[in-house]
């Protein structure tokens, strides 16, 4: 099931939905003071990861700032808000189906068409409760192609088409990987059990 749409309708079954990256390792420490995070969470709160924005795009006031799914929690309550908003995880978010019309539209036109734009403009515009966390703090885990272009082999979409599966295993040691997050005893523990 493609992320978002679990994201989106959280408050349809959860009180929380915490989320992250299928290529997202995070240190067990790390790890557990997000999930202390997240089950302090009130219930109009999400908490996501703020993107690393480059320089040149604050200078020119570039309007791509995104609130990004890398890792966090959605709330019932603020899952339920910043769908009633007609803002939300979707792309394009201006599309959304509970948009208040063709003004609203308008303005939400002018923003990033990419996934969590709508999030952060439920933050900036609608009063939403967003945590964000910056993806400085989980990058060094994150084993994408978008921020290892130059160590990667596999090339192909850097869309919804992409083999997340055949990229990581082609690209990465999982034993490596994890030992380099602290997390090979983890995964040692894994592969004993999966052997049995």
């Amino acid at each position: 099931m493609y992320p978002h749409f679990p994201l989106e309708f959280a408050f349809a079954f959860a009180p929380r939905l915490a989320f992250w990256h299928s290529d997202l390792l995070v240190p067990l420490d790390q790890l557990r003071r997000y999930a202390e995070r997240f089950e302090r969470l009130n219930d109009r709160q999400i908490v996501a990861v703020e993107p690393a924005r480059p320089f040149k795009d604050r200078l020119l006031r570039l309007n791509n700032h995104r609130a990004w799914e890398l890792i966090g929690c959605v709330s019932r309550g603020g899952s339920h808000d910043n769908f009633m908003t007609g803002c939300g995880w979707w792309a394009c978010f201006y599309l959304h189906p509970m948009h208040h019309g063709h003004a609203e539209r308008q303005r939400k036109v002018r923003h990033y068409w990419d996934h969590g734009t709508g999030i952060m403009y439920w933050r900036n515009h609608c009063g939403g409760d967003l945590d964000l966390i910056p993806e400085m703090e989980v990058d060094p885990g994150h084993f994408t192609r978008l921020r290892r272009r130059a160590t990667y082999k596999v090339a192909g979409h850097d869309d919804w088409r992409r083999d997340l599966g055949n990229e990581l295993s082609v690209n990465f040691s999982l034993r490596a990987v994890c030992a380099s997050m602290g997390l090979g005893e983890i995964y040692e523990q894994t592969l004993h059990h999966a052997q049995r």
